[in-house]
C-alpha cells in the first residue's frame, strides 16, 4: 500500500497511488488541491477499512520476526538481565496468560415496611385550592 510505502504520508501516497485530479500537481505533493483531496479520501470508511485490514496482515506476518528477536534477547547472555527477564515475561505472558476469576455472591434481605405517602390534588371549583390526601402503603414481600 502507498500509505505504507511513504510512512504515512498521506499526499504522498495520494500521488504514488496514480490519484491526479485536475486541479492537482503531481510534481508537488505539498500543493493544497493534493492535500486536500488525499485527506478526503484517507478519511473515506473504505480506504480506512483497507488500511486497518492490511496493517493486521503485516502485523501477523511479523510475528516469527518479533519472536526471533525475543527468543535472542532472553538467551544471549551478554544481554542485561532486565532485558532478558522482560524477554522471558512477554513469551509467558502470551503462553500461559493469568487468568483472573471473580465470584461475588449477592444477597438482598426485604421485609415489611409501612411507607407514607403525600399526594396532591387539585380541587374543582373557581378557587385555586389544594386538597392532600394521605395514603399508608404496605409493602409485603
Amino acid at each position: 500500500m502507498a500509505l505504507f510505502a511513504t510512512g504515512g504520508n498521506q499526499s504522498r501516497a495520494y500521488l504514488l497511488a496514480g490519484f491526479v485530479g485536475k486541479n492537482d500537481s503531481p510534481s508537488s505533493p505539498a500543493s493544497s488541491a493534493v492535500r486536500a483531496n488525499s485527506t478526503r479520501l484517507f478519511v473515506d470508511p473504505r480506504i480506512r477499512a483497507a488500511i486497518r485490514e492490511y496493517a493486521i496482515c503485516q502485523i501477523d506476518i511479523s510475528e516469527p520476526e518479533v519472536m526471533h528477536t525475543v527468543l535472542e534477547i532472553m538467551r544471549n547472555a551478554n544481554e542485561r538481565g532486565a532485558d532478558r527477564l522482560k524477554a522471558a515475561a512477554m513469551i509467558w505472558d502470551r503462553a500461559a496468560p493469568v487468568v483472573n476469576k471473580l465470584k461475588v455472591d449477592v444477597e438482598h434481605h426485604l421485609r415489611s415496611t409501612s411507607l407514607t405517602s403525600s399526594i396532591t390534588v387539585p380541587c374543582s371549583g373557581s378557587a385555586p385550592r389544594v386538597r392532600h390526601l394521605s395514603t399508608d402503603l404496605v409493602r409485603t414481600v
